[in-house]
């Protein structure tokens, strides 16, 4: 017998899926339009995700053994095993319970924008909007709760860096400061004007309930969390370095490791390799210093960089979105050079909404063919006059967008021969790795042909290589924030502004920007691998798109699949 159960692994995986919505808001408010919705931050509840958890792990285990599995069920065997595992193990350190908010990744930026009308839920019917006011209700009752996190991390000592409570401040204060019609938590309210299928009855409704939910509910939870932060959370703020401070610190981050990029090796080991990646992209970069004929220290030519006379600078907002756009179209004329299967999913580029814009970096928000939701690629655009074709806009482009993030995630989606749990999960050193090394592509993709957008792909690739000296830094070695703002500067052409916020980024959360350049060495190493094995037989658009095929994969499921497809091919 393949199991011990009726449940194939495909269903049961898929019953998990549909389960774990509740525990998952942000995923939950993507693809179900109904009213679940936990307090993430209350212990209580997740007290019954850990156990929800061991449930599941333990059933998985018990009923299904994996020699009797085929090929494609041994693999949503080994990604639901893998992710079940990395789930409970996060529950044995207290450090990320204790740092419930951040300025980049936190439930009190997402959540406004999910249910703003411009992002993933839906607000079509009355009933759509009922959902999302109860939501709404929990939501604003999970901030108090987070108070109570930050409140117990003061008492033990674990508390945000000083440098990240001072960006959140001002992201409350927005949300409780600007008129309602301009808040995110109203703005889908909005959308009633045009909407045929609610009653008027219905929409005066809706419009007074979401206008005593924001007044009444959110912005005094907003309030209360502003009024903690400045006079309890910041005067007990923790030094500007990384989590190497807390207790047991030492070993979180070695979790993180684990976790985002997958790997067992030590900080030092990652940092090395960091330094050693740093020299070997600055040595591209004065090759076009000596190109351009200008002497003087790498670091004075990225200055020169920003102050070029020949960099192209943008004026509005419209005219940056064009620039992408024209990107994208230059890209979609190339992309078939590389693959033979294309997403069906639209894609749509948008700037970051103002609110959150001054924290983020460009991200890519996966869309839903089903739904009619296209992938969504947003670009903050908080001074026009500041963003040129220096800016690596080329490689941003290809990384979260095409073919990077939105080919990845649309072509995982779309697959009719993976099921729902396979269609939604995420593997940072994969998903990160991808996107990073599809970057690589530009030049075959029609990108790269002005100068300042090939310095813009070196500056990015340079970007990730000083992740891991910068992050191992902060968080294995002491490095304080400025000591890693000092050293990223050397090699950058991004502005201080950029800078900070990047580091700032990795203070927030460790780990994670290591999954980039860990997930893109290992694409490099099978490639170069099969083109020496298969020679002739290698066909680089195969390749691209084996490495897709399965959706977001383990790095050693990864590994074994690609192995499989070039024994194959060699016995052709």
């Amino acid at each position: 017998m393949a199991n011990a159960t009726n449940l194939t692994i495909d269903q049961f995986s898929g019953e998990y899926a549909q389960e774990s919505k509740k525990y998952f808001p942000a995923t939950d408010c993507k693809y179900e339009n109904n009213n679940q919705f936990i307090n993430v931050y209350n212990d209580k509840i997740i007290s019954k995700v850990k156990d929800f958890y061991k449930i599941k792990l333990d059933f998985l285990q018990k009923n299904y053994n994996i020699n009797s599995l085929n090929a494609d069920d041994l693999i949503t065997y080994k990604i639901l095993k893998q992710s079940l595992e990395n789930n409970l193990k996060s529950f044995d350190y207290k450090i990320g319970r204790l740092l419930p908010l951040n300025q980049i990744f936190s439930m009190h930026l997402d959540f406004p924008v999910l249910g703003s009308g411009s992002s993933y839920h839906i607000f079509k019917t009355a009933n759509d909007y009922q959902n999302w006011a109860l939501k709404m209700k929990t939501f604003a009752e999970s901030l108090y709760d987070a108070i109570n996190l930050m409140q117990e991390g003061i008492d033990k000592k674990i508390v945000l860096q000083k440098s990240l409570i001072e960006k959140i401040i001002p992201q409350f204060q927005t949300i409780i400061n600007i008129p309602i019609e301009e808040n995110p938590f109203y703005s889908s309210v909005l959308l009633l004007q045009n909407n045929k299928e609610i009653s008027n009855q219905d929409k005066e409704n809706i419009i007074k309930q979401y206008k005593d939910i924001v007044t009444e509910e959110i912005i005094p939870a907003y309030k209360k969390v502003l009024e903690f932060l400045k006079h309890k959370y910041l005067p007990n703020a923790g030094k500007d370095t990384g989590i190497g401070q807390y207790e047991n610190g030492d070993q979180y981050y070695q979790f993180v490791i684990k976790f985002f990029a997958e790997s067992d090796l030590n900080p030092d080991k990652i940092h090395d390799m960091g330094l050693q990646e740093v020299n070997k992209i600055a040595e591209q970069i004065k090759e076009i210093q000596k190109e351009m004929n200008f002497e003087g220290t790498l670091h004075d030519f990225l200055q020169s960089i920003k102050t070029d006379p020949k960099v192209t600078h943008f004026n509005t907002e419209q005219e940056v979105l064009d620039y992408l756009n024209n990107i994208s179209k230059t890209v979609n004329k190339n992309v078939h050079k590389l693959f033979t299967v294309f997403p069906k999913t639209p894609l749509v580029i948008k700037p970051i909404e103002k609110f959150r814009a001054e924290s983020s970096s460009a991200m890519y928000m996966p869309g839903d063919l089903e739904k009619g939701l296209p992938g969504i690629f947003y670009i903050p655009i908080i001074n026009p006059q500041d963003i040129g074709d220096n800016k690596g806009l080329e490689a941003t482009f290809v990384h979260e967008a095409t073919p990077g993030h939105h080919y990845q995630l649309s072509l995982q989606q779309e697959n009719p021969k993976i099921g729902k749990f396979r269609k939604e999960i995420w593997f940072a050193a994969m998903g990160e790795g991808w996107a990073l090394y599809t970057e690589s592509l530009g030049l075959e993709l029609g990108c790269y042909v002005n100068k300042f957008e090939y310095l813009g792909y070196l500056n990015m690739s340079m970007l990730r290589a000083i992740r891991l000296v910068v992050d191992t830094g902060l968080h294995a070695k002491g490095w304080t924030r400025q000591q890693a703002i000092d050293y990223s500067k050397q090699y950058l052409v991004d502005s201080d502004q950029e800078i900070i916020a990047a580091i700032e980024r990795y203070m927030a959360v460790p780990g994670q920007a290591l999954a980039y350049k860990i997930g893109y060495f290992k694409i490099i190493e099978m490639k170069e691998k099969y083109q020496k094995l298969l020679g002739k037989k290698f066909d680089i658009r195969e390749f691209h798109d084996i490495l897709l095929v399965n959706g977001s994969v383990p790095l050693y499921v990864w590994h074994d699949i690609m192995e499989e497809w070039a024994n194959k091919k060699l016995a052709e």
